[in-house]
């Protein structure tokens, strides 16, 4: 549906989920201008006040487009492995940094975590490897890595399929004092790729 620089309008689509009348309705598109037409569409067609329940994937809930969404965004639910609320000491320092860095309104958002990470295991590599750094060493060394400093809580790569391991966040967007923010509501920890754990479908 349109592209990172074309958001289509998403008022047919949605105008027939809420002829169904569900009680949820869930979305899933690319994060940024995406998730605010998806936040304005739902709003303007009411489908809270039909009593439909949106919730998504935590792009549609990107740090750096909150407070661009409205009061229309309030009660959305969401599911992602960060937010910029996380309420622990390594998320809590990103953020003041960030805001010092690039000023008071400015914050952090999933993306920017995911530099941050990335980083940090470069970093990891170029140490376990004293600074002579060769694809297969840097493969071996990252193997089972565990990096407990992140802002999104404690990570891992799996050492068997090379994927990420990381908490995701059960959460609901409120506002407190004329701002929203993503109030944390539930965490699974330590997610692996189930596609793969289970070997199912395109995994097998």
């Amino acid at each position: 549906m349109g592209g990172p620089a074309q958001v289509p309008d998403f008022t047919p689509f949605f105008q027939r989920a809420k002829d169904k009348k569900p009680d949820v309705f869930f979305v899933f598109v690319p994060a940024g201008d995406h998730a605010v037409g998806v936040v304005r569409t739902y709003g303007a067609l009411g489908m809270r006040q039909a009593g439909i329940k949106l919730i998504g994937q935590g792009d549609i809930t990107q740090d750096i487009k909150l407070q661009s969404m409205g009061d229309d965004a309030v009660g959305l639910i969401t599911v992602h492995h960060y937010n910029a609320d996380l309420d622990n000491p390594a998320n809590k320092r990103l953020v003041a940094a960030w805001k010092q860095e690039y000023g008071a309104g400015a914050t952090p958002d999933f993306m920017g975590v995911q530099g941050y990470d990335g980083m940090a295991a470069i970093a990891h590599v170029v140490t376990t490897l004293k600074g002579r750094v060769d694809a297969d060493g840097a493969m071996q060394a990252l193997k089972g890595w565990k990096f407990d400093a992140s802002p999104r809580g404690p990570i891992m790569i799996d050492p068997v399929t090379r994927d990420i391991v990381m908490n995701e966040y059960l959460s609901e967007l409120v506002k407190v004092g004329g701002r929203l923010v993503q109030k944390n509501i539930g965490v699974i920890r330590a997610v692996k790729d189930m596609c793969k754990e289970l070997k199912e479908g395109r995994c097998k």
